[in-house]
């Protein structure tokens, strides 16, 4: 009799810890849909009525320069960059009928990569948008977590430059992994990565607002709030009709349209006095607006949009760096080959020929060819990103070698 009574307490006991451990796993897999973030519409701009505006869709050049510390931090950092643009797309071509395209994206060094205004500065007085519609500048991720938009991103209202940071939050898959333990690798791993590339997404959709006209809102799941937010879901109706007139301005050729296109600004502001804008904001862009000096400084050289091509221009190849100091003549010779055959297609073949030179774990120009090589080959993320440790490490490190 003891025995059965022993051996009931412990099934009892089992079905105990077998409950408890569902509900933790039942509760993980509610929080982790909570944290999932919200997917961004798709969607145009709608009459009174309600039904959807379509708008004209133009093809616009983006210039992109790329920081040294962001190539570090960023595996494949060519394909992320170009996948953020083209997921912004999927926004704003319906939203109003802007398509950017990458037509270059090449090496640039900030002199005050911290600060996002004096980068912006930089950038504005270096690269001054001649021969492009936006000129975009991606800088390196910050080492604490923040949800201020303009400490991962910095525009000027209807300006024609963007500042991005990369957008790893510090330890935020470790949150994940100790939130999330009783859920399976591969659910951790999607939720990391549809956060991180909501948050991509929404910095940049929101700095384009920003460069579109659009201001600050109250509501945490406009893209024009404030702070970023995961349950960001789209643009406004009262942004997308002023990012609507930006994008009249930009194409305007005389000083009557972009008179014809400033004035619709002001209209749709004073149709919506309270509407969701914040406060400061709405007088900010007001006085900019009324004032003579933005009619003035508007591009009179900006021709016509033209529909995009069927297939998107290739960003520029920038050049061979120069083999590092370190190296002996003869692993010289090997860096440069490896760079040559990445540069042709075969980073297999580069791969093999870099390999040796793979020890030199604090040249920067050695472990950034050794993270691109991986990323090319096609190996696994987190096969690349182990081999892009070494230059993470390096692009926190002010003493490593360059």
């Amino acid at each position: 009799m003891a025995r059965t009574w022993w051996v009931v307490l412990m099934l009892l006991l089992c079905g105990c810890f077998d409950s408890q451990w569902g509900e933790t796993k039942r509760a993980q897999a509610r929080g982790a849909a909570a944290a999932n973030p919200s997917q961004i519409n798709r969607v145009a701009l709608a009459d009174e009525e309600g039904k959807a505006i379509t708008v004209p869709t133009h093809s616009y050049r983006v210039r992109a320069y790329v920081s040294q510390r962001y190539r570090g931090q960023t595996v494949d950092w060519n394909h992320t960059l170009r996948s953020t643009i083209d997921d912004g797309n999927q926004v704003l071509v319906p939203g109003v009928g802007v398509r950017l395209q990458v037509v270059s994206a090449d090496p640039w060094e900030p002199s005050n990569e911290d600060d996002l205004e004096s980068v912006l500065t930089q950038l504005e007085k270096e690269h001054p948008a001649d021969d492009c519609d936006w000129v975009v500048a991606m800088v390196s991720a910050l080492p604490i977590t923040t949800s201020s938009f303009h400490k991962q991103g910095l525009a000027r209202v209807l300006g024609k430059h963007i500042v991005l940071r990369g957008v790893g939050v510090l330890g935020e898959r470790d949150q994940i992994d100790r939130a999330f333990d009783q859920l399976d690798e591969s659910s951790r791993a999607r939720l990391a990565k549809q956060r991180m590339a909501h948050r991509a997404e929404t910095v940049l959709l929101h700095e384009i607002g920003h460069t579109l006209g659009a201001i600050h809102e109250t509501s945490a799941e406009s893209l024009m709030f404030h702070s970023y937010d995961h349950r960001m879901s789209g643009y406004t109706g009262r942004s997308l009709s002023i990012m609507t007139a930006g994008v009249r301005d930009r194409n305007a050729t005389s000083p009557e349209e972009h008179e014809e296109a400033r004035r619709e600004m002001l209209s749709r502001i004073a149709a919506d006095p309270d509407g969701g804008w914040v406060a400061a904001d709405r007088t900010m862009l007001q006085t900019l607006l009324e004032s003579r000096g933005h009619v003035a400084s508007a591009p009179a050289q900006r021709t016509p949009a033209t529909p995009p091509p069927a297939t998107d221009p290739q960003p520029s190849t920038p050049a061979i760096p120069p083999p590092p100091k370190e190296l002996t003549p003869a692993e010289q010779e090997l860096f440069t080959r490896a760079w040559t055959l990445g540069r042709e297609g075969k980073p297999e073949e580069a791969w093999t020929v870099a390999k040796p030179l793979f020890k030199y774990e604090t040249s920067f120009a050695v472990q950034d060819l050794r993270c691109q090589l991986a990323s090319a080959t096609g190996v696994s993320f987190n096969v690349a990103r182990k081999e892009c440790e070494p230059l993470m490490k390096l692009t926190m490190s002010p003493d490593a070698k360059k």
